[in-house]
């Protein structure tokens, strides 16, 4: 089922910036786009979906059940763009923050479902079934009044979060194509960066620098470069791994079919950058199974109700992926990419 989510969602990404799988043959083109054509794209796309799904329901329960279906990756996207152009206005911040709102409310509806039917089918006991149950149905009531008092769903024809945030936009004063280049590789690498220096606590679930998070900061960049349009692409897959470790990674099919490694040339973005498609598939199934482990943790500390410390039993394969990552230098070649990509566009 995770399988078949990823392709849908990257054919639904694919689909809506338009992308080609072979590179632009024609620099000019990416030229002669103005600098504001080719973020606003970006953002278009997913605001354009994410405002049908809560403006066109018949009432806000509608509009809430409708987001529960289908969307938080849409509501991840958003925060990944705000997060890169963050530096470059503090209201990229605000909407950041009102888009996490959402994608928040979605989360902690399904983490708590998740956790309900887990228990139900561990046959809890009826007073852990009760309490979790109240608790998964507290998070719909919460996020459904977050949708009105947010101003996602208004009445009398006052405008909506959203369109607030379209005239923002439109009216951005964008960089030129070279220095919008320079804004997402400086973001980028500075991510990869601070993962680099980060030590992260395996012990850990969701506070501080542990499990969760080592998940959460590795997958905001593969997830940002999902939303950049062909900003960032894979290099042919027959390229040499610069990490012998992850050299045969490609073979391994579930691995390989991320949704983060679908990254599609676009005919906005003619001077790409291109990364080893080990490297990004790597930190990909890394991501994958951390967040295995992360949610067979949850569900265990939250059904017996203990502290946010991840499971003995559990510890000890977080680690060895954790370990994994540092020995093979994962992150650092990753983000040496990201520079070579800023050197050759910063010298163009």
């Amino acid at each position: 089922m995770k399988l078949i989510r990823a392709f849908a969602l990257s054919s639904m990404l694919l689909a809506a910036f338009g992308c080609s799988v072979e590179a632009s043959s024609s620099e000019e083109t990416g030229d002669a786009v103005s600098a504001r054509e080719a973020p606003l794209a970006r953002f278009n796309y997913f605001i354009n979906n994410l405002k049908g799904t809560i403006e066109n329901a018949a009432t806000v329960e509608d509009a809430a059940n409708a987001l529960l279906a289908s969307g938080r990756p849409v509501s991840f996207s958003l925060q990944s763009l705000c997060r890169i152009y963050g530096s470059e206005s503090d209201e990229f911040g605000n909407i950041r923050d009102d888009f996490k709102g959402l994608e928040d409310g979605i989360g902690q509806y399904d983490k708590w479902n998740g956790i309900y039917q887990e228990a139900v089918s561990e046959k809890a006991d009826a007073a852990t079934l009760a309490r979790l149950k109240k608790t998964r149905d507290d998070a719909l009531v919460t996020f459904t009044k977050m949708l009105t008092s947010k101003g996602w769903r208004t009445e009398g024809g006052k405008k909506t979060r959203m369109t607030e945030i379209e005239e923002f936009l439109q009216k951005f004063p964008w960089q030129s194509r070279k220095g919008d280049r320079e804004v997402i590789f400086k973001r980028l690498s500075k991510e990869l960066g601070d993962i680099a220096e980060t030590t992260y606590d395996m012990k850990k679930l969701e506070y501080g620098d542990g499990v969760h998070e080592l998940r959460r900061d590795i997958r905001w960049v593969l997830m940002e470069q999902t939303t950049l349009n062909g900003v960032v692409i894979l290099k042919d897959r027959g390229t040499k791994c610069p990490i012998p470790a992850y050299a045969d990674i490609l073979n391994d099919q579930d691995a390989a079919s991320t949704r983060y490694a679908q990254l599609s040339s676009s005919a906005l973005e003619p001077y790409a950058c291109k990364l080893s498609p080990c490297v990004v598939i790597a930190a990909a199934k890394a991501v994958d199974d951390i967040g295995e482990i992360k949610d067979a943790a949850e569900k265990a500390v939250n059904i017996a109700g203990d502290s946010d410390v991840v499971p003995v039993a559990l510890q000890a394969k977080a680690q060895a992926i954790y370990d994994e990552v540092r020995k093979n230098k994962l992150i650092e070649t990753f983000q040496s990419e990201i520079e070579a990509c800023r050197t050759t566009n910063n010298n163009r």
